[in-house]
């Protein structure tokens, strides 16, 4: 590790903005950092930073710049790895243990709901994924879409953003019903049709209870503030 000789408050920037944990940076971070630092320190050292540190930091700043400039290099700080069959199918063990309901929900939705397309443009549900052998390979790149949403990366493919993804998704569908007169609920035929777990049942049937009464409650706040307004109401004919 490289040490360097200079106070706490003038390294700590670097730390917080690792600037050593990077080779070299593209022009952008460069400057990003640059504004970083100064603002950094104005904030432990008042309303100017120090002369000296300023210029040591143009100093590195410039050294990196011209060696990126040497050597022709801008590299992407941020690793993203592309999703494959391998990984998809590893997360998808991993979902159907801890989020059996999402994972139930993909199994038996429709392709406008759910898909995964493969290096050949082809979408295709979850249960043609795992019985096609031949539409993927292991280290093939994919796509998962579902919700409209497209997921590309390892970095993207969490649980966490899957819930985030379910939540909206559920709530669209909510609101659909609602508005056309059918709430959305789970019923015995819906639970043996998606092979839900009685844990399962629970956790959907009390979320589209809260959802679908969060949207009746804005659907009659919009009627109530549209009904007032003289431009919509009614008149006698």
């Amino acid at each position: 590790m490289v040490k360097h000789s200079v106070s706490s408050h003038r390294t700590a920037p670097a730390v917080r903005f690792g600037i050593w944990s990077y080779p070299c940076f593209t022009a952008w971070a460069i400057r990003a950092y640059h504004l970083q630092v100064y603002q950094y320190l104005s904030e432990i050292g008042g309303s100017r930073p120090t002369f000296f540190f300023v210029r040591r930091t143009d100093a590195i700043l410039s050294a990196i710049s011209m060696i990126m400039k040497a050597t022709n290099r801008i590299p992407d700080r941020r690793v993203v790895r592309p999703l494959t069959a391998r990984i998809l199918r590893s997360f998808l063990a991993a979902l159907e243990r801890s989020h059996h309901h999402i994972y139930a929900l993909w199994e038996h939705a429709s392709i406008l709901s759910f898909a995964i397309k493969n290096a050949d443009g082809e979408y295709l549900s979850l249960r043609e994924f795992f019985g096609r052998g031949d539409a993927v390979a292991p280290d093939d790149p994919l796509i998962v879409i579902f919700h409209e949403v497209h997921i590309e990366t390892v970095e993207e493919l969490t649980a966490e953003y899957i819930e985030r993804i379910y939540e909206s998704f559920l709530y669209h569908h909510c609101e659909m019903g609602l508005r056309c007169n059918a709430p959305l609920r789970l019923t015995p035929e819906s639970i043996r049709r998606y092979g839900l777990t009685e844990a399962d049942a629970v956790l959907v049937g009390e979320h589209l209870e809260v959802l679908n009464e969060m949207i009746r409650r804005k659907l009659q706040q919009r009627y109530d503030e549209l009904k007032a307004l003289d431009c919509i109401r009614k008149k006698p004919f």
